[in-house]
């Protein structure tokens, strides 16, 4: 799956043993708690957990438009380390709030019918585009930050 469900991607590392995979796997379960993820689950090369927009934390956190995720670390030269992280939560915000606008906003007698059907439209593009594609970069990127953080691993 991929858009609008799913933030999902590869980094490929030069070459990864089977603990290094796994110390790997560790240092991306503590960031993610350091990043308030709830629910952490490390099991060998891999780590799910869940992130969201309904947790103590301020909206520029990493994981506010996560609703959850898995990260798969693979040994082997090269190796790699595999991200999928849902949007579910955000994109049900996003939509929830887009009809509430048509709804509540939409004045036929008042204004084009173009207008009402675009402002929706430019809602749900802005609350869930704008932040799909920042949440894109900012996790690829927060991936690749503890790849190179890792003492252990060279990425491509």
């Amino acid at each position: 799956m991929g858009f609008p469900l799913t933030i999902a991607g590869t980094v490929k590392l030069a070459a990864a043993t089977p603990g290094q995979a796994s110390d790997l796997a560790e240092q991306l379960a503590k960031a993610l708690i350091a990043n308030r993820a709830t629910d952490v689950r490390s099991s060998g090369n891999s780590v799910t957990f869940r992130g969201g927009m309904f947790r103590f934390v301020t909206n520029w956190n990493l994981l506010v438009p996560v609703t959850s995720g898995t990260i798969t670390v693979a040994s082997g030269s090269p190796g790699s380390v595999d991200y999928c992280f849902s949007c579910m939560q955000m994109l049900i915000f996003a939509t929830a709030f887009s009809l509430l606008v048509l709804v509540f906003f939409a004045s036929p007698p008042r204004a084009p019918l173009a207008f009402d059907l675009l402002a929706p439209i430019g809602a749900w593009a802005w609350l869930f585009g704008a932040n799909y594609l920042l949440a894109y970069f900012r996790l690829s990127g927060f991936i690749r930050d503890v790849i190179a953080g890792s003492t252990t691993l060279v990425s491509d």
